[in-house]
């Protein structure tokens, strides 16, 4: 969510502080693993106009329609933000990069053409 924010280009300060709770790893509802540091993040958004379609946009030529006016006032948002965004789009293509990297070189799995046997500790069932 922090990056599509600074993507936006309507963050202009960020910081962290502590106190949200302690260092975490568990299992969010959907089972997923996750991990947080405790820390809260500090956003400092743009004082800046947005333009009346600045909403939820549910058709798909709605939201293509709002996509473009965006970009078009674009202009009016402060360069510490417009900085912000640019620098998230290159970490963000940086990150890809590598992952892509690490798929490309990574080991096929190995495949086992035989089922594991039995232990021969285990003592055969008897009716």
């Amino acid at each position: 969510m922090l990056s599509e924010l600074a993507q936006s280009g309507y963050i202009v300060a960020e910081g962290e502080r502590p106190g949200f709770g302690k260092e975490t790893r568990g299992v969010n509802g959907g089972g997923d693993p996750y991990f947080t540091d405790g820390e809260v993040a500090i956003l400092t958004l743009a004082n800046a106009w947005t333009h009346p379609l600045a909403m939820q946009v549910r058709s798909p030529l709605g939201a293509r329609i709002a996509q473009a006016l965006e970009r078009m006032l674009r202009w009016r948002l402060p360069q510490e933000g417009l900085a912000r965004a640019e620098l998230e789009f290159a970490r963000l293509k940086e990150r890809v990069a590598e992952r892509v990297e690490r798929i490309e070189h990574r080991e096929p799995y190995a495949v086992h053409a035989e089922a594991p046997q039995p232990s021969s500790a285990t003592p055969p069932a008897t009716e």
